[in-house]
């Protein structure tokens, strides 16, 4: 069960599973949730960083300023590569074979 505290002069609590604020009582244990609410904060971005590294058009997080597009002109640079040399082993190939 999770309680929240609505007021502390009348003694409200709110009960988060089922909506509804009720009176406090001495055998509830309230925790604070600061510490909760900056991991959980911190793992946000984290996770849109994940998100990001999907699209090669967006930054990284701890990427330097003015590196937008390096991704994308990394996977063109690895694309054009890769099928350069898979056509001349293909040409090479070809030109054996004959």
């Amino acid at each position: 069960m999770t309680f929240a505290k609505v007021s502390s002069e009348p003694g409200l609590v709110l009960d988060a599973v089922k909506g509804v604020i009720g009176e406090e009582r001495e055998d509830l244990i309230f925790y604070p949730l600061s510490d909760i609410e900056e991991a959980v904060k911190k793992l946000e971005e984290i996770a849109d960083d994940l998100v990001n590294s999907l699209d090669p058009l967006k930054n990284f997080r701890a990427s330097y300023q003015g590196r937008n597009k390096s991704l994308y002109y990394a996977g063109m640079t690895t694309g054009i590569f890769y099928g350069l040399v898979v056509g001349l082993i293909i040409a090479f190939l070809i030109a054996w074979v004959m």
